[in-house]
């Protein structure tokens, strides 16, 4: 008696080396999303970045504005993470219009982490503290791998 053993084997697509990358960049956007937590239990970098912008503030008024900016890197991370797990489903399927969101993703993420790190808004010389901005900014490097392997080859399927 002989047995067959059936090897699963994954799709195409799901082989394609972008999705490998676009695996980093989650990881690099749950870092990026949870940086905001860890510093302000710790180290307090955005904090002192409200007391530097408004050093007459009371604690009530710098704890109000650093809950803002975390609050805010947080819907950041977290409508990237969503950008990033789309853009996985459609490059493991084989979707036409995976490269243009991936593309389009990639343009959306930069200029607002761009903008975090060079843009003043009011007091402040630029939105958030430039570590945080950076750790912000580590998953647009992914972004961009993904993209030039998306448009090296196409999708397999």
């Amino acid at each position: 008696m002989t047995t067959v053993t059936t090897q699963r084997t994954r799709p195409a697509a799901a082989r394609h080396p972008a999705v490998r990358t676009m695996w980093i960049g989650v990881a690099l956007a749950v870092l990026a999303t949870v940086a905001p937590l860890v510093d302000l239990v710790t180290t307090g970098t955005i904090e002192g970045h409200v007391r530097e912008a408004y050093p007459n503030w009371g604690d009530d008024l710098v704890g109000a504005d650093t809950t803002a900016i975390t609050v805010g890197l947080l819907v950041l991370g977290a409508l990237g993470l969503a950008g990033w797990a789309v853009s996985i489903w459609a490059t493991a399927r084989s979707r036409r219009w995976a490269r243009g969101l991936a593309s389009t993703l990639f343009v959306l993420g930069a200029v607002v982490v761009l903008f975090l790190l060079t843009a003043p808004a009011g007091p402040y010389d630029r939105m958030v503290p430039v570590g945080i901005g950076l750790i912000t900014a580590l998953p647009c490097v992914a972004g961009l791998v993904t993209v030039a392997q998306l448009w090296q080859r196409s999708v397999p399927g």
